[in-house]
C-alpha cells in the first residue's frame, strides 16, 4: 500500500494514473487500485457488435422511398420488451432487427422489407446437458426453407437459480428447421464458450430457441428451459 502525504496538488487529483484511481469524497482525498477487466470479448460479442455497426451505415444507404416502404411496413410488426409488453416498431427499428437476425444466422443483409408470417410452435422442446453433449430435442408444427433455429445457452449456474436474464443466454449456433423430432446440438460451440461441460457436473444451463423467418422478419418469442449438467 501507499502511503500519500497530503498537499495541495494532492488533494486536487482526479482520476487515474497507471493503475491507480485518485478522487475525493466528502472527507478526504483518497486513491485505490484500478482492476483491468476480467470479461474479455468473446467471438461472438466481437461478431454482434461487428454487425450491429453495419446496420446504420446500410440504413443511410437507402433511398428516401426505401426508407418510405420500411416505415410502412414496419407497422405490421411488433417488438417485445424484456418485460413481454409488446410495442409498435418503427421503420428503422424493424429494418435493424431484420438485418440483425439475419447477419446473426449467417444470412446476407436485405434492403427489402417483408410481410408478416405466420411462426411454428415447438412441440417438443426437451434440454439436455452433460459430458456427453449439449442441445436440444425438438420437434415444430410446420417448417419451410425460410425458418431458421436461433440457439443460446447460458454459462454454467448454481442449481437452485429459478431464471436468468436474456442478456445471459449467449448465441450458440442457427440452423434450419426440419419436420419431424430432430436434435440440434451445439457441444463444440459451448464447450469453445463456457469449457468443458463435464467440469459443471450438478451446474444449471439455461437455453433459448428463436425462430425467425428471413424472408419477412419475423420472429418468434424466446423458448426457454433449463437442465442439470449430469
Amino acid at each position: 500500500m501507499a502511503i500519500i502525504t497530503p498537499s495541495a496538488q494532492i488533494s486536487e487529483i482526479r482520476g487515474s494514473v497507471g493503475d491507480q484511481t485518485f478522487s475525493r469524497n466528502h472527507y478526504r482525498a483518497y486513491t485505490k487500485t484500478r482492476k483491468a477487466p476480467t470479461d474479455t470479448p468473446s467471438s461472438y460479442k466481437t461478431t454482434a457488435r461487428n454487425n450491429f455497426a453495419q446496420i446504420a451505415p446500410l440504413w443511410q444507404a437507402l433511398s428516401d422511398n426505401q426508407r418510405k416502404l420500411w416505415n410502412t411496413a414496419s407497422g405490421a410488426f411488433m417488438s417485445r420488451s424484456r418485460l413481454g409488453k409488446l410495442t409498435d416498431l418503427d421503420g428503422y427499428n424493424y429494418f435493424a432487427r431484420f438485418n440483425m437476425y439475419l447477419l446473426t444466422a449467417g444470412e446476407s443483409d436485405t434492403q427489402t422489407p417483408g410481410v408478416p408470417t405466420n411462426m411454428p410452435r415447438f412441440t417438443t422442446y426437451l434440454v439436455t446437458a452433460s459430458s456427453s453433449g449439449v442441445g436440444f430435442t425438438y420437434r415444430v408444427s410446420f417448417s419451410n426453407s425460410n425458418l431458421r433455429l436461433l440457439c443460446y445457452a447460458s454459462a454454467p449456474v448454481s442449481p437452485g437459480k429459478m431464471s436468468v436474464n436474456s442478456t445471459a443466454l449467449a448465441f450458440m449456433v442457427a440452423g434450419p428447421t426440419f419436420s419431424g423430432v430432430n436434435v440440434q446440438d451445439f457441444s463444440t460451440e459451448w464447450s469453445d464458450r463456457f469449457g468443458d461441460p463435464g467440469d459443471f457436473t450438478g451446474q444449471k444451463v439455461f437455453f433459448g430457441t428463436r425462430i425467425f423467418d428471413v424472408s419477412s422478419g419475423s420472429v418468434s418469442p424466446m423458448r426457454t428451459a433449463s437442465t442439470i449438467i449430469t
